[in-house]
This record gives C-alpha cells, sequence and structure tokens, in this order.
C-alpha cells in the first residue's frame, strides 16, 4: 500500500508535472527542427503527435490533473476555485485525446459538376477491389508505427488471397505505351527492336520493320527510336527519305530528280534549307521547307491548309515559279522516345507531308478503357493520311475545278461579268467553247508563265486558239485594245529585267517613265519595299496606261496579224486592268479541314477515300523504386501484392494512388481491379462541386484568391445549403466538421476544375473542449477572487 500510495502522490505531484512539461518541450523542440531541416510537416508530425509516446504523455497529463485534484480530499469550501480549474483542464485535455484518437483529418477530391462523401486519410495504406459488378472492397494494409507493413491484407470470402511480397518507401511510375523497354509495340503487329540514336554521330538510322496497314497498300518504313534530339532525329529522317522532284509547270514534264539530303548541303544553282520549327511541346507549328533555284526563292508547307503548294517569295504577284517542285517521300512513321519516356508519333506521306502526336508518361490525355478497365487500356493514333495522300497536282485541280463550278454559276444567275470576262465569253458563244473552263485553263497557263502579262513568245494551249481568234476588239473594246497593245510592249521591256531583282522605281527611272512623279506622289517611298509595295506599283502602272487609252497613239496593227499568243498578251493586259488573275480571283481554303473536304469533293478519286489508318497499343505502368528523401509528402511507396484464387495466381506492382482517382488494374485475367491508395473513409454530409475559379487582382492577371461554390447535403436529414469556400473562408458544420479549400487544378479558365477540400471533423469540440475552456476560465477566475477575500 505504501508503493501505491506513493506512486499515487507521485503522479499527482509537482515533480511529475514538471517531468511531463520537460517532456513535451523536448518532443516540441525536436518537431520544429526536424520540419525545419526537412521541410516536411509530415515528418515533424510523425515523430512528435502522431507519435505514441506523445499519446502517453497526454494520459499523463490527465492523470497528473486528476490526481493533483482528489489529493485535495476531503474538499472544502476553499478548494472549489481550485477543482473547477481542474475540472476545466480535465475536460480540455479529454476533448485533445478524443480528437487524438476519434477525430477525422483528411482530403476529398471533387471534380466540377459531380459530388463526393467519402475522404481519404493522408499516410493510410489499403488496397481498393472492384469487381465486374462494380462492387469496391477495401482493405486496409496494416502496418507499425516505424513502417513495417503486415504481410497478410486479407482472404475475402470468394476465396481471394491478397499478399504483401515487397515494399519500397518511394518510387516513380509512369505508363508505357507504344515504347516498352527494347521494343515498340503496335497491337497486330510483331514487337520491332528500338534503336539508341546519337543523330550527330550516325551516320543513317537504321529502320526497324515495314509496316503494311492494309493489304493492297504500300509498306510503310518504321522507325522506333530512343533519342533526346527529337527535332535533329525528325529532320534527318525526313531528309534521308525524301527527294525533290522538279518539272516544268508549262509542260510537266519531269526536269531532274535530287535527294533532299543533297540539296540541304547546297550549291549555287540549287539549295535548299529545311525548318520543321518543332517544340517537343506543340510538335511542328510552321513546317516547310525553303528553296533557291538560281534567283528564284520557293516555300513549301509540309502542313496544314497550304501544303505542297510552291509559294513563290521571289515574284508573289507574278504566278507560280517556271519550275514546279514536289517531294516524293517514303511512307514513313516513327517513333521516337525522349528523355522523359514520352513517345513522339511522327509520319510523312509520299509527297511529304508531316504529321506529330505526342504520349505524355505522366498525362496521357485519352485512354481506351476495355470493358471498364477489366480488360486493360490502351491508346490509340489515327493516321491524318494514307501512304499516298494527296498531292500538290490534286490540290491545284480542286482549286481550279471549285473556280470552274463558281463561274459557272455566276453565268447561270446571269450576274453581271465585268468587260474582260464579256469579251471572252462573246468569243467562246462565237466557237461554242465553254467559257468556264476555257477561262480557268488560259488563267491557270497563265498563271505558270510568272509574269506580270502573259509573255507572246510561250506556246498556249491548242484548245484555246479558237477563242482567241474569235475575240473581237474593235467592236467591244476598241480603246482597251491600244491600252493593252501598249501594255503589252511596255511590260514585255521591263519584266526581263524585274526577274533579275531590279528594283521597279529605279528602273521606271531608267526608262524616264512620263508618270514616274505621279507614282513616287501617291506611293510613299521607302528603303525596304516588300512584294507587296511592287504589286502595288505594278497596278498603278496598268491603270495609267489604261486611264490614257483616249490620248496614246493608235498602233494600227490589225488583229489578223496578231498570233494567238499576242492575243493572249493583250487579253492579260485587259485582265490586269480589272484586276482579275488567278491569285486575285481563287480563294484558299481557311482550314486544313475545309483543304481536305474541297478535294474529297474534286478529287474522288484520290486515296482520301480509304479507310483511316488507326493503331493501337496497350498501356502498361513501369514503376522504378528510389531512394527516399527527407520529405515524407513527396512519397509515392510502392508494393508488390501477390493474388490467388484457385489455381490462378498472379503478381502486380503497384505505385501509390495518394489521391485516389487513378486507374485500378486488372488482375486474374480480369477478375478483378486493384488500386494501391488511402483508406477513405464515409462523412455523413455530400459535397457537390458547382463552380470553382480564379480570383484576380483588378486589372491583373494574378491570382489574389480561389473560390468554390459547393452544395452541401446532410444524408441524415436530406436538406441542402449552398455555400462559397475559399482560401480565407472556411465553412463549418453544427457538428464539428469543417472545410478547406486547399487547391483547384487546372488554374485556368478553360478545362473541367478539381478541387481538393481538407476535411476536419473535432468530435468533443462543442462538448468538451469549448465547455473545458470556459471552466478553466472561470476557476482562474475564482482563484483570483476568492483568494483576494482571503486575505
Amino acid at each position: 500500500m505504501k508503493i501505491l500510495n506513493r506512486l499515487y502522490h507521485f503522479l499527482g505531484g509537482i515533480n511529475f508535472t514538471l517531468v511531463l512539461i520537460a517532456s513535451v518541450a523536448l518532443f516540441v523542440i525536436a518537431g520544429t527542427f526536424i520540419e525545419s531541416s526537412t521541410q516536411s510537416h509530415r515528418f515533424a508530425a510523425d515523430f512528435t503527435y502522431s507519435n505514441p509516446i506523445f499519446g502517453l504523455l497526454l494520459w499523463g497529463f490527465f492523470a497528473n490533473i486528476l490526481f493533483s485534484a482528489t489529493r485535495r480530499w476531503p474538499f472544502q469550501v476553499r478548494h472549489i476555485p481550485f477543482l473547477i480549474t481542474h475540472f476545466g483542464l480535465l475536460m480540455i485535455l479529454a476533448g485533445v485525446m478524443a480528437k487524438h484518437y476519434f477525430g477525422i483529418q483528411g482530403t476529398m477530391s471533387i471534380v466540377e459538376g459531380s459530388g463526393s462523401d467519402e475522404i481519404f486519410e493522408l499516410g493510410s495504406h489499403a488496397i481498393q477491389l472492384e469487381k465486374p459488378d462494380h462492387s469496391v472492397e477495401s482493405f486496409l494494409i496494416q502496418g507499425s508505427y516505424f513502417g513495417g507493413f503486415n504481410s497478410i491484407i486479407a482472404d475475402t470470402k470468394d476465396g481471394l488471397h491478397l499478399r504483401l511480397g515487397a515494399y519500397a518507401p518511394h518510387s516513380t511510375e509512369r505508363l508505357a505505351t507504344w515504347i516498352k523497354g527494347k521494343h515498340a509495340f503496335i497491337d497486330g503487329l510483331q514487337p520491332m527492336p528500338v534503336h539508341e540514336v546519337d543523330v550527330y554521330a550516325d551516320l543513317a538510322i537504321p529502320v526497324s520493320g515495314k509496316v503494311q496497314f492494309f493489304p493492297s497498300s504500300a509498306p510503310w518504313k518504321f522507325y522506333a527510336i530512343r533519342s533526346d534530339q527529337i527535332e535533329a532525329v525528325i529532320a534527318k529522317l525526313y531528309a534521308d527519305n525524301s527527294t525533290l522532284v522538279f518539272s516544268d509547270r508549262l509542260d510537266d514534264k519531269l526536269s531532274s530528280l535530287i535527294p533532299l539530303s543533297e540539296a540541304l548541303r547546297g550549291d549555287a544553282k540549287l539549295s535548299a534549307h529545311l525548318d520543321l520549327s518543332f517544340s517537343s511541346v506543340e510538335g511542328f507549328t510552321d513546317p516547310r521547307l525553303e528553296l533557291s533555284i538560281g534567283l528564284q526563292k520557293l516555300n513549301i508547307a509540309l502542313q496544314g491548309q497550304s501544303a505542297l503548294l510552291n509559294d513563290n517569295k521571289t515574284h508573289p504577284q507574278l504566278g507560280n515559279n517556271p519550275i514546279a517542285v514536289d517531294i516524293k517521300s517514303d511512307p514513313l512513321l516513327a517513333m521516337i522516345e525522349d528523355e522523359h519516356h514520352d513517345v513522339h508519333l511522327v509520319s510523312f506521306d509520299s509527297h511529304g507531308r508531316v504529321w506529330w502526336k505526342v504520349f505524355c508518361c505522366n498525362d496521357l490525355k485519352s485512354l481506351l478503357s476495355y470493358g471498364d478497365g477489366f480488360g486493360g487500356y490502351a491508346v490509340q493514333a489515327e493516321l491524318p493520311f494514307t501512304s499516298e495522300g494527296y498531292s500538290r497536282q490534286d490540290y491545284e485541280k480542286a482549286l481550279t475545278s471549285r473556280l470552274k463550278d463558281q463561274l459557272k454559276l455566276a453565268m447561270k444567275e446571269n450576274i453581271d461579268l465585268s468587260p474582260p470576262l464579256q469579251l471572252w465569253k462573246n468569243a467562246c458563244v462565237k466557237c461554242d467553247a465553254d467559257m468556264a473552263d476555257s477561262l480557268v485553263l488560259f488563267l491557270s497557263h497563265w498563271n505558270n508563265t510568272n509574269r506580270w502579262i502573259y509573255p507572246a513568245d510561250t506556246s498556249l494551249p491548242t484548245s484555246l486558239h479558237p477563242i482567241l481568234s474569235a475575240i473581237d476588239w474593235m467592236s467591244f473594246a476598241p480603246r482597251e485594245k491600244q491600252a493593252s497593245e501598249w501594255a503589252s510592249i511596255f511590260f514585255a521591256d521591263i519584266e526581263s529585267e524585274l526577274q533579275l531583282q531590279r528594283d521597279i522605281l529605279a528602273l521606271l527611272k531608267e526608262k524616264q517613265w512620263p508618270l514616274l512623279p505621279s507614282i513616287l506622289q501617291q506611293y510613299k517611298l521607302n528603303e525596304s519595299r516588300t512584294n507587296e509595295d511592287t504589286i502595288t506599283i505594278l497596278n498603278m502602272l496598268t491603270q495609267q496606261i489604261f486611264s490614257a487609252a483616249e490620248i496614246i497613239p493608235d498602233i494600227k496593227k490589225p488583229e489578223k496579224d496578231y498570233s494567238h499568243e499576242q492575243q493572249a498578251s493583250l487579253f492579260s493586259a485587259y485582265l490586269r486592268a480589272y484586276g482579275i488573275h488567278l491569285n486575285t480571283i481563287t480563294t484558299a481554303p481557311q482550314s486544313e479541314e475545309e483543304m481536305l473536304a474541297l478535294l474529297k469533293l474534286y478529287s474522288p478519286t484520290t486515296p482520301l477515300q480509304e479507310t483511316p489508318i488507326v493503331i493501337e497499343t496497350s498501356v502498361n505502368p513501369i514503376q522504378q523504386p528510389k531512394l527516399p528523401t527527407s520529405k515524407l509528402e513527396d512519397h509515392t511507396p510502392l508494393i508488390k501484392l501477390y493474388v490467388r484464387k484457385g489455381n490462378q495466381s498472379q503478381s502486380i506492382s503497384l505505385s501509390y494512388d495518394q489521391n485516389g482517382n487513378g486507374l485500378k488494374w486488372p488482375v486474374l485475367n480480369g477478375e478483378y481491379l486493384v488500386r494501391y491508395q488511402p483508406a477513405f473513409i464515409s462523412i455523413p454530409y455530400r459535397l457537390r462541386l458547382r463552380n470553382a475559379r480564379q480570383i484576380n487582382y483588378p486589372n491583373s492577371s494574378q491570382p489574389y484568391s480561389f473560390e468554390s461554390d459547393l452544395i452541401i447535403t446532410d444524408n441524415a436529414t436530406g436538406l441542402s445549403e449552398e455555400k462559397t469556400i475559399s482560401m480565407n473562408h472556411v465553412h463549418e458544420t453544427w457538428d464539428g466538421y469543417r472545410f478547406y479549400l486547399a487547391s483547384m487544378t487546372p488554374v485556368a479558365d478553360s478545362g473541367v476544375k478539381r478541387i481538393q477540400v481538407v476535411v476536419n471533423h473535432d468530435p468533443a469540440k462543442y462538448w468538451l473542449t469549448y465547455p473545458g475552456a470556459i471552466i478553466l476560465t472561470c476557476g482562474i477566475m475564482l482563484l483570483f477572487t476568492m483568494g483576494r477575500k482571503r486575505k
């Protein structure tokens, strides 16, 4: 009894109080030091407040206060303030211990438009199991304070055994798609080897195989590559697999074939520059091939609504370059894995168009889920063209065909035609020719001469000869004929100089053009004139000639003395006077979709009608253990789970899904889905997210706060209320549930928002903690007042 009595007085004495206070102080100091050195609040909390020893210290304080009060027995009136004070302290400690053992601290993840009544406990570990009927079970992975886990997780009623085989405290996980290890995979085809490539060291990139998507189509070259030089690899693949095809535009005769790799090395007559404008995030933004052929410069777009067309950069106002350039390429598909394990799919069609798509291992934009995941997951890519694709000629023919239809529609609706078009129509009526077809043929042929006025020394298609012979200038436009003659002579004189890159204003001064002061007065001269400036000057020269038609002398040359080519030159000058040229009346598609629709309408025999090429591959998780860091919040634990049922068994590695909203992986041939995640707890409130938004500072894009509109429903009563919570505005229910807005993604206005709500529940706050604080305050006040009365 003496020992018990001594123990009783020690537990209620001041010495034990000092021991407890010193112990708590040491814990707090150690926790503060740990948090400051590791930057990990969870590490410090696990060492202090979550430590079992800290829980024993709380019980020690409770016993110390209780026994120090009972030592005053038998109680007297003068003990009342002391007893009230200690009773308040006991209530506060009881509240703290109730929260410590029975309180809830967790996080809820909600997508905009959805709701939830479950939270997950940070730091807890569980296996969630889902069956094909979508019933879900969770099994806690029991562990000790020091990080060990029990190997036996669960034995279910239907005979499923779950065992923990191995555990790593930290790991990384990525989703492997097209390239897995040393091979590339396309469903339905044999795996193909992946080659490590240093594009600056390797002479040639090895081909991984040939792929034939359809029995009747040509095989594609297939490359599987691992490299951190993505743009350089793509440029080398394009150069090594492409050939430049040169042909004469006027007769479509093949001129020469030059490998693109040779043209890129460049010489005095031909040089090429491949500008892919590639980034690993956005892909090709404006890929093009720039060519210099003597004094002529042209660009060929490799993607978009104007892909493959020869863009005349030297004299765009004069039409096409006389030499047409096409690209002949082997149809090719390349899978390139970069240093981040993201896989870039790159494809070229047989005419040199390019296509790109990236599959980020940690941010897949879309997934195919077979059987709600029980059949596994996959990704797909649809190539935008077949192995053949459309050519430059297909595109140009589609544009001219649409122009013909537009002209025919205008004629059917009896729309008033401009004088040169009416003159052509009259000639077509005389010789029974189709006005739209013949006019577009003439404009296309003229456009291919690269001249402002049709050159009289260039032969014409014979089908246009009768129409040109039937043009009746004298009865329809005698003065315009005179101006056209002078324009034809004048421009024939200066265009050869323009082809040599002569400055047009300097040329006009040299020719002593009488109306040059008028041009200089209307046109603001500057040092760097553009092609648009040259167009403006040429148009002004044409207008000056035609405006002086009444006063310029007559050449007096009979129409019968003009050849068909000379008639064409006169008529082209008349068209220029009204701003009519193939480039001015042809409207290009505004998007790639519009361009494809145009080709399908006017080139029905092109391969665009074939079945699209869709490739697919399975998605697999790949984990890699890592050395743990001091910041526990950054850890992603990894386990190996053994699953057995009957004669079937399987092991699967699972990385910790800290939010519990990632993919579940099939096991036992898709009989179950499993996920390694925190333990979920149901709360008596359902939160539904109506809207989440970012609030910026006035006149700024800097965020001031984040807000979320919630509908909070009490599951017991069914009553709902709308509340707005923000970073600084917390909602609290009558029974002690508090909801904090922790984060929002994405922060931009676009996209569906997801928020993280921290949920805290203190079950004893209103019954023990707060009343205990009031009682403690009253006791302290009584200690002062009654103590003074005794004095």
